[in-house]
């Protein structure tokens, strides 16, 4: 599922119609929630509108990333994270 995850996250960072945007990045999520650029891009897209939103997403996807693999998001989420004030 990776590669469709991927497909889906490229398409919706293209220049599809806002309206359409977040359901595709929700898909590529649900395709596959490891793959963290997804997370980056669903972020950027709730900042300015539903900040609280782009919280959640940073939280589900760093419990998810810590669950799953032990990890902690990668640099691109955190720098994401830290520009919507999520991280001081």
């Amino acid at each position: 599922m990776p590669d469709q995850a991927r497909q889906y996250s490229d398409m919706a960072s293209s220049l599809m119609p806002e309206g359409e945007k977040i359901p595709q990045l929700h898909r590529a999520a649900d395709k596959d929630p490891l793959y963290e650029e997804v997370y980056v891009y669903l972020m950027r897209s709730y900042m300015e509108t539903y900040p609280s939103k782009a919280v959640q997403i940073f939280n589900g996807a760093k419990e998810t990333l810590k669950r799953e693999l032990g990890i902690e998001p990668c640099p691109a989420l955190l720098s994401v994270a830290r520009k919507a004030g999520i991280l001081g």
